[in-house]
């Protein structure tokens, strides 16, 4: 039920501002997504590197390990 004393303009203003809202959090959940399924993809990859595609990189096979074991939300 619309309030009496607000006017039409604020209701569409107020309408206007809760729609920006809405596609805010839809980019931010795609982000989010985005982030997550290539960080995934960059762990997969990393775990089926060998010890000199390693070294060429700089980073052992123990840290390669303790990364590909990480969730893929945790950065």
């Amino acid at each position: 039920m619309a309030n009496p004393f607000v006017g039409q303009e604020v209701v569409n203003h107020r309408m206007q501002r809760n729609h920006v809202r809405v596609v805010d959090l839809l980019a931010m959940a795609w982000r989010t997504v985005t982030i997550w399924s290539n960080r995934a993809h960059h762990r997969r990859v990393l775990g089926e590197l060998d010890d000199d595609q390693l070294s060429d990189i700089g980073v052992s096979r123990v840290q390669a390990a303790e990364e590909v074991r990480k969730p893929f939300w945790r950065s």
